[in-house]
């Protein structure tokens, strides 16, 4: 009898049965570890697959295989890629350039871009950039650079003659706003023309166009006005104030009592809070608060805070004049109110009463009849005289002598 049939005689029977017995006993336990077990295999399974899942390289997807760029423009590599799949922070680069490249010159350049993950897994990518010279000369507006007079009523197209043309790009198109206007009624509108080429350079013309109430004629030369001649009440004068060309003209009576008679013109300072407008004068200073500590003479208002009135002076003092704001006569220098040298100023403040007629009007092409006057110029360096108005008609005023 061989060693197996021994074990199977002596000890087969008793263990077979032992086991049937505590498996019947223990039934529920046996099928708790069996369970576990399938369990733990399962896990294991699930873990190892998971593990090999997440060794994968990023996956890199490209806006597209070619692109183009000019000489002088950076790139990063992030400027290529559309999106980037992996499941932890990646890091991007180009492989031999680093984190960034700029073109230096014309041509084809390959990139490959390097991308690695958190796990230190790696993937590549390959770009081909052409890079070219920018077109930076603009394009060029022509037959909007000359203002326009207008009668009322005339039929005026904003684009009539008007083009736009670019060395590369050829003609183009022209915005312009606004794309028509009301000639209906006197004033002056602005018109501003853009044009763009494809690469961004771009030229702007701003026109003017002018409707004014009518013509007049002064020594055989024909000028607009822009306001009502008849005027309202029975004042001498009417006072008008080209805000754009920093002149003001004063207007008396013709025979029929029109404002038509250009009497009057001086040089002026005015602002961008300066408003346009038909005004009617209102109280009159002999010295007026302007600003901080300002003043300013012979005041006259003529609308809430804007006013006729001198050059600023730093005190109630003629001999402390801002003579460098003096300097500035004729130019656009005052925070919204009309500076007048102190001669001009006084006329004004002695020739005028309350209720007196004022315009202030835009006219980009003619200064008034009588055109803009020179203003005096002071010396900066010349202690004695440079605190006073050289046109004050004050006594103790050294530019008198």
């Amino acid at each position: 009898m061989d060693l197996k049939q021994l074990i199977k005689n002596e000890y087969g029977s008793p263990l077979i049965i032992s086991l049937k017995r505590y498996f019947k006993r223990h039934k529920r336990l046996v099928l708790g570890i069996i369970l576990l077990i399938i369990a733990l295999v399962l896990l294991g399974v699930f873990f190892g697959h998971r593990h090999v899942e997440e060794k994968n390289d990023p996956e890199l997807h490209l806006k597209a295989q070619s692109f183009e760029r000019y000489v002088g423009d950076t790139v990063m590599p992030a400027d290529f890629l559309d999106s980037i799949e992996d499941d932890s922070a990646v890091v991007l680069s180009f492989l031999s350039e680093g984190n960034s490249y700029t073109f230096l010159s014309e041509g084809e350049k390959v990139l490959t871009i390097l991308a690695v993950d958190a796990k230190g897994q790696h993937q590549f990518a390959t770009v081909h950039v052409t890079a070219t010279k920018k077109d930076r000369v603009s394009p060029v507006i022509s037959g909007a650079e000359d203002d326009v007079l207008l009668q009322i009523g005339d039929d005026f197209d904003v684009l009539d003659g008007v083009t736009a043309t670019d060395e590369t790009d050829g003609d183009l198109n022209i915005k312009v706003v606004p794309e028509e206007i009301d000639t209906s009624q006197s004033g002056t509108h602005t018109i501003v023309y853009r044009a763009v080429d494809q690469s961004g350079n771009e030229d702007i013309v701003i026109r003017h166009v002018m409707i004014p109430e009518e013509m007049l004629t002064y020594e055989g030369e024909e000028f607009p006005i822009y306001w009502d001649a008849d005027g309202v009440g029975d004042h001498e004068y009417l006072i008008a104030v080209n805000r754009y060309q920093n002149t003001v003209t004063v207007y008396s009576r013709d025979e029929d009592g029109r404002y038509t008679i250009p009497y009057k013109a001086f040089v002026c300072s005015v602002g961008d809070d300066t408003p346009t407008g038909y005004f009617y004068t209102q109280e009159r200073y002999r010295w007026q608060g302007l600003y901080e500590e300002a003043w300013g003479q012979y005041a006259t208002r003529i609308v809430d805070h804007i006013l006729f009135h001198s050059v600023p002076y730093y005190s109630q003092d003629p001999s402390d004049l801002e003579y460098d704001q003096y300097n500035l006569l004729g130019t656009h220098a005052s925070l919204g109110c009309v500076r007048l040298s102190v001669e001009d100023a006084k006329w004004i403040y002695d020739n005028t009463q309350e209720g007196f007629p004022c315009v202030i009007y835009d006219d980009t092409m003619l200064e008034g009849p009588l055109g803009k006057p020179e203003s005096i110029k002071i010396d900066e360096n010349d202690e004695e005289k440079r605190g006073w108005d050289p046109t004050d008609p004050n006594e103790e005023n050294p530019w008198n002598e």
